[in-house]
């Protein structure tokens, strides 16, 4: 759940890949530009491998997601 100020505003959930409508969704959210599709295929070890952050209770997405590029360097 993300909230803003305390109040829920989206919720990210897995989505279902193998589900009916699956490929037309997204195909509809890339057209609308409300999806990126990927520049590149994840290196999954080098992800895991990354640094992780210390997250403290009060800190925005903001925040959060720039100290893992900090991390990363």
């Amino acid at each position: 759940m993300i909230t803003r100020r305390g109040r829920p505003v989206a919720r990210i959930e897995p989505c279902h890949v193998d589900g009916p409508g699956t490929e037309q969704a997204v195909a509809e959210l890339l057209r609308r530009g409300v999806a990126v599709p990927p520049r590149a295929p994840l290196d999954v070890e080098r992800f895991l491998d990354a640094p992780s952050v210390r997250v403290s209770e009060g800190d925005t997405a903001g925040e959060i997601i720039a100290a893992e590029r900090s991390a990363r360097g």
